[in-house]
């Protein structure tokens, strides 16, 4: 168990380490990292049955996730997350399934768009699936689809 934890840490710095040096990277690019990571990490912890294997899991989707963070952070900016933000709140909370919400900010533009009604989850939480594109004025294109779910201050969070 000890030799797949420190797999799993290794993973993590790897992802962190292929992507420059921390004195390298600047702020958006350190926090997609993270996120992108917390992220990942969460989302493959849930494949796998046995607890060395969701801890692997766990491990690649925390590399995977930082490196793709990474990669996000540093095309946007702090006015480009706060369109988008923006974007995707109106739209969670508009209820208009299938209606993109366009937004344009300085390095990137891009469309967010809800998936069907919103619903409760086990852990009780009301949560809604959507579609987020993202185009960077270099024209690279990320689409993915996602979960977000209500917090306790009636924000919308990516859960997934």
């Amino acid at each position: 168990m000890r030799a797949l934890n420190i797999l799993v840490v290794g993973a993590f710095a790897a992802s962190l380490g292929a992507c420059d040096t921390f004195e390298g990277m600047g702020q958006k690019e350190l926090t997609g990292t993270a996120v992108g990571g917390a992220l990942g990490a969460l989302v493959g912890a849930q494949f796998g049955g046995r607890t060395s294997d969701r801890l692997l899991m766990g491990g690649l989707g925390a590399a995977l996730g930082g490196f793709i963070g990474n990669r996000i952070g540093r095309s946007m900016d702090e006015r480009d997350l706060a369109e988008h933000d923006r974007a995707a709140q109106e739209a969670l909370w508009a209820q208009r399934t299938g209606q993109a919400y366009g937004w344009n900010g300085y390095n990137a533009s891009g469309q967010f768009v809800p998936r069907g009604a919103a619903y409760r989850d086990p852990m009780g939480r009301s949560c809604r699936a959507f579609d987020d594109t993202v185009t960077f004025r270099d024209g690279y294109r990320r689409s993915v689809p996602g979960t977000a779910c209500l917090d306790a201050n009636g924000q919308w969070v990516v859960v997934g």
